[in-house]
Formats: structure tokens, C-alpha cells, sequence
């Protein structure tokens, strides 16, 4: 065994003296190289990672046994000079750390850890979108003096236990009670609740400026009341998780002087600790986006003669990312801020019209203020098809491949829009059953407004149109507005609302859809046999082709919309799409070649 001589520099009183300690019996140390912590290690492991280059003498070391952490140039006869000019040049990656460690006594909390494992397992980390397995969790220290050396600041340290309460909570090595988790990869707070609901993720793209921080809060903040009629709760997570979204509901609908302008700021890509973080995984500096989590727990109860829907247990995963993070390459290994859109189990795009000219052109009897910003105008068809070329590419899908998920355009401020399409947003789209179970979604009434909001898009916007039913067929269209009336232009050249005017109307419809796609929602179809079908109906590439029975237009729509019947928004006369049953479409196309309805 070596016996390394270990010369540290004290400070008493404020003069240096030097305390000299000679090591003789088996020991254990700890350092850390580029950002990676290493230990226990004996005195042979430590020469041996000297001699691979994985210790430094500008590493921190420490050892349990001591107070304080020194420099590893300070261990006496540990770097020979020949090794000092060496090693203090040498730039290896210490991403792989020369000893693992494997079961550990319990020692002390602060040094007690184990290095990040493979990124594979059954559990996956929404900060980071590393994988890993349950054994590997980290937890965090009870006692809050005792700080993480990788994740800085005033961040708890994280440690590996290898003791455990019999109700499965760690024991730090002051014999404390230790229940937060944390990834192993990235070091960050992992809830609880993950462990036992599973994540769903929903992805929400749109532009700078479009409004999703103002939908977020809008959507959230109703979700929590009307979701009850559907027999789901709707609870945060985490209020510290889910902090930045609750000041934003807090500024909008929280407020004792509701006439005062509130505002909510523009997410940025910076390091605020709110929407980005950045952290150290092995070394290289990463910036993450920054989730809000709620909860949702269904009673498992279904409407009368609607059949039985799934029992919902989950936890919601959503993201505020800045529009500049859906450009091209901005995503990147050391800032993923966008890979929830791989995860996803729906795709929600964010189109505002106000920043679009040619919709500018038509709405110039609006008199609100964001109709005349110039510096609010943008092409949002290029951040759906950056959004889309990612998908594609991560998930290898062919070019001609069908995204298999939900897909919602949301049309948000439809407050502008005016009367023509206002009047289809009076009520909700729901029905209460009178034999006692929950509220079921009006399915029908809703692929009748998504068709007008699709006509709409397809005059003034076709490039939206024409990107999103290219990648996927099953896409609906639902207008929005987070405020339900025009901000007002402050002095400083922000948009700001005074809460009083707050009205929102369908900001909580398409997470409401979402959770009807996924079988969470009862759903309602009224059809109308009556109304006449268009002549010339086929089904091509997962849609609808059809001339309009009523104006001779040509139409192409999604296969949800069989059975449907919808109002032409010219002639406001009713048509009907025809059934669609896809054995009997596979029997004509193996017959013809072509696909009928």
C-alpha cells in the first residue's frame, strides 16, 4: 500500500499555516475532473488515475476523514515534478471516469455518489432526455449545507445511498430520512409522481412573439375548473417545478387591482433558472428547457351508452420554449431544449394570425394593436417545417411516412377574426350527460369549426396547410384566444392587458381533444343522414378528396371527418362527409387501384 503525505493550506484567523497528515491505513478519496466526481478510492486508484491523466493538480480532492477540500497538487510526492508538466498540459476527457463505482458503504453524504451510468433504462429524464433505471437515482442530502460541487449554486447535494428506510426512502450518512430524487445524468430534482404516473408529453411550437407563454398561463389556469366536469383532476406536480407558470396565472388572473396592465416577458434562450438551466453532464456545459408538470387523475367514470373510456393517471410534461429554439440549428447536444418533440403524444402548432400580412389585409377593420406592429410580422411556416424536418430525422421516419399522432393547429388571438368565425365560439364544446356521468366533447361540433378555421388557412395561409397535412393525416384546426381582447401598446413599447379585460374563450379545447384522441374523453358524433354527400368522393394518402356539393371548390380533409356533416361557410348550407370504412377502401383498391369511399 502507498502512503501518500498530504501538505493542505489552512486558513486560521485569517494567517496560512500548514497542517501535515500522514496516511498509513487503507483509505478513501474523492476529486473531481472535468465536472465528473470520482470515489472512493484507495491510495493505488488515485496514483493510477495520476498516471492515466484522469487527476490533475488543479482537481479538487477531499477524503472523510479530513475537514475541507484541497487542491490534488498539494498531496505530497503524488505528482513528481516530470508528471506536474505533464499533467498540467494534458486535455483529456474524463467523460468515463478510470474507476466505477459499484455498492458503497454508507460514508459521508457529501461524498457518497456514482458516476452517471449509460444512457439506457426504463426511465427517462425530461430535463435532459437521458435514460436510465431505477437503481441509478441519485437523492438529495436533508441537510442543505451540504452542497452540489456539479451543480453549484445553492443546489443540495446528490449522492448515491446504499441504505434504505423499509418504505424505500434513502439514509444519507448522517442516518437522515432522504425522499427527493434526482437524474443521474443531469443532477436535477426528479418529482415523484413520475415514478408512478407516466410522463405525458405534449409539445407546443409556434414563433417569437405568437403567444404561447399567454396560452400556456390561460390554458392551464381554466384546465383547472373545467376539467372537473369531465371527472379529471388537474394539480401541480411540483410549485416549485411549476413556479414560472404559476406567476404567469398569477399576473393574468390573480391580481387585487385588476386594472392595472400586466404583461408577461418573452421567453428567452438565456440561463434564467425559469424556462433554461444550464447544467454539467461529464464535462460539457448543456442548457435545458425547463417543464411544467401537472397531475391528471380521472375517476374512471363514462357517460351513459358512450362506452367505457380509459382510466387516466398521468402527469403532464408541457414547455415554454423560446419560438428562436424551433429555428434551424438551434437544438443541439448542448442545448436539447426541443427533444420533447420526439416523446410527444401530440403536436400542438401555434399560428397567429396577426403576424401574417396577408391575414393583416383582411382584418383591417380590427382596431387591435398587434394588426399594426411591424416588427410583429413573421413567416411561422418556416418553424412548422424546421419542426417537422427534427421529427422526421430523429425518428427516421420515410419521407412519405404518416406521423401517427394527434396533430392540432391552433389559430391563436381569434379574438381578431371577427364575428364570422366568433359566433361558432359562443358555447362550449361539450354536453353534460343527464343520466349523471360526465361531460362528453361535442367531437362534431368541433371538426365543424376546424373545417371553417381550414378554409380560412388554406385562402390566406396555404403553406401552413400544405406543411402540416403533408406530414400528418390526422390534424384538426381550432381557434383560441389566451385573452379575449386586444392589448394595449405601454409607453415602453410593451403589450401589456389589464386582468379586468381578461376573457379567454377555447384555450382549454384542443388539450381537451388531446385527451379525447388518447381515449382519456368521451366523445359525442352527431351525424345527419339527411344532409347530401359530395359527388366524386375518394380517400388518397390517408384523406378526403371531394368536390364541395355547394360552390364546386376542391377539398381534401383528414379520415377523422367521415360521418361528419359540415356547414359550407360560403353558401352556409349543410353537406355530408361519406363513412369511411378502411377494409372496404382496401377491397375497391385492390380492385381498381384507386381508394373509394
Amino acid at each position: 500500500m502507498i502512503s501518500l503525505e498530504l501538505c493542505i493550506h489552512k486558513q486560521h484567523g485569517g494567517l496560512m499555516t500548514m497542517a501535515k497528515k500522514t496516511i498509513t491505513e487503507q483509505c478513501e478519496w474523492y476529486f473531481i475532473h472535468n465536472g465528473v466526481q470520482n470515489g472512493p478510492l484507495d491510495d493505488d486508484a488515485v496514483c493510477c488515475a495520476v498516471d492515466n491523466g484522469k487527476l490533475l493538480p488543479t482537481d479538487e480532492m477531499w477524503r472523510t476523514d479530513l475537514e475541507g477540500r484541497f487542491l490534488a497538487g498539494d498531496v505530497k510526492d503524488l505528482f513528481p515534478s516530470e508528471k506536474m508538466s505533464k499533467a498540467a498540459v494534458k486535455e483529456e476527457s474524463a467523460s468515463t471516469p478510470s474507476v466505477q463505482v459499484g455498492d458503497q458503504p454508507a460514508g459521508n453524504a457529501a461524498t457518497t455518489y456514482q458516476v452517471a451510468p449509460a444512457q439506457s433504462g426504463s426511465i427517462l429524464c425530461p430535463y435532459c432526455w437521458r435514460r436510465f433505471n431505477a437503481e441509478n437515482f441519485l437523492f438529495i442530502v436533508s441537510n442543505r449545507d451540504l452542497l452540489d460541487p456539479i451543480l453549484g449554486g445553492d443546489e443540495p447535494l446528490r449522492f448515491l445511498p446504499s441504505r434504505f428506510t423499509p418504505d424505500g426512502h434513502a439514509i444519507d450518512a448522517d442516518g437522515f430520512q432522504c425522499s427527493q430524487r434526482a437524474c443521474p445524468h443531469c443532477r436535477l430534482y426528479f418529482p415523484e409522481s413520475l415514478l408512478t404516473l407516466k410522463p405525458l408529453f405534449l409539445s407546443l411550437i409556434g414563433a417569437p412573439g405568437s403567444g404561447k407563454s399567454y396560452l400556456l398561463a390561460s390554458m392551464c389556469w381554466n384546465l383547472r375548473t373545467t376539467l372537473k366536469h369531465f371527472d379529471i383532476t388537474f394539480t401541480d406536480t411540483d410549485t416549485a417545478i411549476n413556479a414560472w407558470l404559476c406567476e404567469y396565472e398569477r399576473r393574468l388572473f390573480v391580481q387585487a387591482n385588476r386594472e392595472t396592465p400586466q404583461h408577461i416577458d418573452k421567453t428567452q434562450i438565456v440561463n434564467d433558472g425559469k424556462h433554461y438551466q444550464n447544467i454539467s453532464i461529464a464535462g460539457m456545459r448543456i442548457m435545458l428547457a425547463m417543464p411544467s408538470m401537472f397531475d391528471l387523475i380521472s375517476k374512471g367514470h363514462s357517460p351513459a351508452n358512450q362506452g367505457e373510456r380509459s382510466r387516466l393517471a398521468r402527469t403532464i410534461v408541457m414547455y415554454d420554449n423560446a419560438g428562436e429554439h424551433f429555428l434551424q440549428e438551434r437544438d443541439s447536444e448542448q442545448s436539447p431544449g426541443t427533444r420533447h418533440l420526439l416523446h410527444a403524444e401530440a403536436l400542438l402548432f401555434l399560428y397567429d394570425p396577426t403576424m401574417d400580412v396577408r391575414f393583416r389585409d383582411i382584418l383591417n377593420e380590427s382596431k387591435d394593436i398587434q394588426l399594426k406592429l411591424e416588427n410583429k410580422v413573421d413567416r411561422q411556416d418556416l418553424y412548422f417545417t424546421e419542426t417537422i424536418k427534427r421529427i422526421r430525422q430523429n425518428l427516421r421516419m420515410d419521407p412519405l411516412e404518416q406521423y401517427k399522432k394527434p396533430v392540432v393547429v391552433i389559430v391563436s388571438k381569434a379574438d381578431v377574426l371577427g364575428q364570422e368565425i366568433l359566433q361558432y365560439l359562443n358555447d362550449n364544446p361539450w354536453y353534460h350527460d343527464k343520466m349523471g356521468g360526465a361531460y362528453s366533447l361535442n367531437y362534431s361540433r368541433l371538426l365543424e369549426v376546424s373545417f371553417i378555421i381550414r378554409a380560412k388557412l388554406c385562402d390566406y395561409a396555404p403553406q401552413v396547410v400544405d406543411a402540416v397535412e403533408t406530414f400528418s393525416s390526422d390534424v384538426i384546426y381550432l381557434p383560441v384566444s389566451a385573452l379575449g381582447h386586444s392589448p394595449i401598446l405601454e409607453e415602453s413599447g410593451q403589450l401589456a392587458i389589464r386582468p379586468v379585460d381578461i376573457h379567454p374563450f377555447w384555450v382549454e379545447v384542443p388539450f381537451i381533444y388531446v385527451l379525447s384522441k388518447l381515449g382519456y374523453v368521451s366523445c359525442i358524433m352527431q351525424r345527419n343522414g339527411t344532409h347530401p354527400e359530395p359527388d366524386n368522393c375518394r380517400v388518397m394518402d390517408g384523406m378526403f378528396h371531394f368536390t364541395n356539393p355547394h360552390t364546386g371548390d376542391r377539398v381534401q380533409l383528414p379520415l377523422s371527418y367521415a360521418g361528419i356533416s359540415i356547414q359550407c361557410p360560403k353558401t352556409n348550407k349543410w353537406f355530408r362527409i361519406p363513412d369511411y370504412d378502411p377494409k372496404i377502401t382496401e377491397q375497391l383498391r385492390s380492385k381498381d387501384g384507386r381508394a373509394k369511399a
